[in-house]
């Protein structure tokens, strides 16, 4: 099924409720309260232009504090940061929320306010405990702001990022090193598309690289005008940081050694002239302690467990069909089983009235660690072709019959194994392919989608499950390379299999995702990430699979504004799964116990439903996976140095269909109608496998386009 019929049959009953309740909300008391969701509240400072406040002088002299006007909504709130005026919790990610910890691997918490995340048309906030166990923010997320008609002309965007680094650039963000020391982050900027009102609209400054781990950022905002040519000032509490009056805006009054030693010091060390600022502030990005030590210690207990007793796993074959020549001319049989796992996740219902719903969330005991409890049973698929029983075509090199895991794609399922495109892929390169499903993101999960986006406090229920489904991947993998040269179902029928290496193949979710599990596999050394993408929250906006998704979000959250932080939000939660805190471990930075890894990744221009551009930011992140030489005709990845061919280790090819690259902006692109939707394409084309195949077997990514980039047009 489509990705977007899937989304549009899940979401129809949504909407209806959606809009319905929301519309009812309009005229009940939760439209006139006082927090981040509230039209009435939140727009009393779009531009974060307080022009009243700004008045002290920049060396601190005593003149009297300008009045200010009564605190209404946001401004009021203690659980707001008040540096930017456009929504409770912009900036975004701040500092305010970063308290110390010493048990945490950064020295920080992430502590939000009961009321600082979006509420939904219920009147129900985010809930700030599963976040508490954070500490720092997303390595993707990006910088969210807000000034009423803001002029973005000379900025970066997705195209050009070269004005984030010059000397005059509007917008600086710098990392800072452990000496203290800063240097320049690239980015590009947009608007959000998704809101009409331009004196409302978010600005999203999205990083043009994978931000690093455990590791402090300060950013800068300065002379920024309108599209009047009116310059914007800071907002009262913000100047009332900068210019050292303090005394001007108790709000800010705890916060102020903090900016003078780690903002405004480093900045007036670099050249930034502190009364040029219209914002500024820092934050810390996650460590990978916190991100990743629960998946790791999940994958290192099963596959230890494996080890010491495979039968207690053993895979288990319920159904065999086989074809003859005329029902499938390249796969000779296909078996369908299960497997075994530990399970460390529990039900956890959620009750809206008297309607319960069931998701699951990771098991945790009294300290708060990870711990399985009995086992789940997993599906799996496998495709034998015929290139792979009985004796070898003599006219062919004689190649091994190998092992190949497969990805499926947006809540699919292992049995996206079973179609045309697949089957001669196997059929010409001697791969048998085997699958199960994504748990988290499979077929059987996307109904709790349905009650995910009225509340998201339910979002837990994917991006834990999601760890499991991560394992149980890895955990066939270890079950297949062990056993498969011994499974009965292979040696009655003549099939040799060759384990010496095994292999990765996802695409579209199995693409995103399959970065991950490389990052991961201590089984499979070289793998293949068709149309993938990476920071799911990035392309949600970009794809065309979620549009009637963000119709259904909307109508929950009330307000773009709040849509956008809620998606950096629950991108938090994501980073444990999400390929964005994987990348840098597939071979710059190899995880704990784990080897490194090489992968082919493999885009599609104009693609309808995971934008490439997302890939451009993997390949300008030094992590050793640059974008291939010919990347295309019509533009240079900017910021990005292409590689040469023949290339040993990692690569992306980018394959050119004829679709247009879309309009910059957090917008899907518009459907080609003379090329179509290219996301399917790629593996279809059998130059695009015999480059996959020649990768797997040899490490080499190899030219077999023809030295001018991939036009199979």
């Amino acid at each position: 099924m489509r990705l977007q019929t899937r989304w549009t049959l899940l979401l129809l009953p949504m909407l209806i409720v959606g809009c319905s309740d929301d519309s009812k909300q309009s005229t009940t008391e939760a439209d006139t309260t006082a927090d981040s969701s509230s039209d009435t509240s939140a727009d009393t400072g779009d531009s974060g232009a307080d022009t009243t406040a700004d008045t002290g002088d920049s060396d601190g002299s005593a003149e009297a504090c300008a009045p200010r006007e009564p605190q209404e909504g946001d401004a009021a709130n203690p659980d707001c940061d008040p540096l930017n005026d456009g929504h409770c919790a912009m900036p975004w990610p701040s500092n305010l929320y970063l308290a110390d910890d010493t048990t945490a691997a950064t020295g920080k918490r992430l502590t939000f306010g009961a009321t600082t995340l979006p509420k939904n048309f219920q009147n129900i906030h985010i809930d700030p405990a599963p976040y508490a166990r954070r500490d720092g923010y997303s390595v993707g997320t990006p910088l969210l702001v807000r000034f009423a008609n803001l002029d973005t002309t000379g900025m970066a965007d997705e195209r050009d990022l070269s004005p984030s680094l010059a000397d005059d650039a509007k917008v600086l963000w710098f990392k800072v090193a452990e000496d203290g020391s800063l240097s320049r982050v690239p980015y590009f900027v947009e608007l959000d598309s998704q809101d009409p009102d331009p004196a409302k609209k978010t600005l999203f400054v999205r990083p043009g690289v994978i931000l690093e781990e455990a590791t402090r950022y300060i950013v800068a905002f300065r002379n920024l005008s309108d599209t009047s040519g009116q310059s914007f000032a800071a907002s009262a509490a913000f100047a009332a940081l900068r210019d050292g009056r303090i005394d001007c805006d108790d709000r800010v009054a705890a916060r102020a050694t903090h900016f003078d030693e780690a903002v405004f010091g480093p900045l007036e060390a670099a050249g930034i002239d502190r009364a040029s600022l219209t914002l500024a502030w820092d934050f810390n990005t996650m460590s990978g302690e916190n991100m990743h030590s629960d998946i790791l210690r999940m994958r290192d207990e099963v596959l230890a467990s494996i080890d010491a007793d495979p039968s207690a796993s053993a895979l288990t074959v319920t159904q065999v069909t086989a074809y003859s020549e005329a029902e499938n001319p390249y796969i000779a049989f296909e078996m369908q089983g299960t497997f075994l796992i530990p399970n460390y996740t529990e039900e956890k219902t959620f009750y809206q009235g008297t309607d319960g719903v069931t998701g699951y969330i990771l098991r945790r005991d009294a300290d708060d660690r990870i711990t399985s409890s009995g086992t789940t049973e997993m599906p799996i698929w496998i495709r034998v072709p015929r290139s792979a029983v009985g004796a070898p075509d003599p006219a062919q090199p004689a190649k091994p019959n190998r092992l190949v895991q497969f990805g499926h794609g947006l809540f699919g399922s292992g049995a996206e194994i079973i179609g045309p495109a697949v089957d001669k892929i196997a059929f010409d390169h001697h791969l048998i392919y085997f699958s199960t499903s994504w748990a988290g993101m499979a077929e059987d999960d996307y109904g709790r989608a349905n009650f995910m986006v009225f509340d998201l406090n339910r979002f837990v229920w994917l991006t834990d499950r999601l760890q499991q489904g991560i394992v149980n991947f890895l955990a066939l993998g270890r079950l297949m390379k062990t056993q498969a040269p011994a499974f009965e179902p292979f040696t009655s029928r003549n099939i040799t299999v060759d384990n010496s290496e095994m292999y990765y193949s996802g695409i579209s979710q199995g693409g995103i995702l399959g970065a991950t599990y490389m990052a991961l596999s201590t089984d499979v050394a070289r793998g293949h990430v068709g149309v993938p993408g990476q920071n799911f929250t990035s392309f949600l906006h970009r794809s065309g699979a979620f549009d009637q998704f963000f119709v259904a979000l909307k109508g929950a959250l009330r307000t773009p504004n709040n849509v956008a932080v809620a998606l950096s939000t629950v991108q938090l939660l994501w980073d444990s799964t999400d390929s964005v805190s994987h990348y840098r471990h597939i071979s710059a930075q190899p995880h704990a116990g784990t080897p490194a890894h090489s992968v082919l990744a493999g885009p599609a221009k104009g693609d309808y439903l995971v934008s490439p551009i997302t890939m451009e930011v993997v390949a300008r992140t030094e992590i050793g996976i640059p974008i291939m030489a010919n990347y295309d005709d019509e533009r240079t990845v900017s910021l990005a140095t292409e590689a040469a061919y023949p290339r040993t280790g990692s690569g992306i090819v980018l394959w050119d269909f004829g679709n247009e690259w879309p309009t910059p902006g957090n917008h899907p692109p518009e459907l080609d109608a003379v090329n179509g939707d290219p996301h399917g394409k790629p593996r279809a084309f059998d130059l695009h496998n015999e480059q996959m195949d020649t990768f797997f077997r040899t490490g080499e990514i190899v030219d077999l386009c023809g030295g001018d980039g991939c036009h199979p047009n």
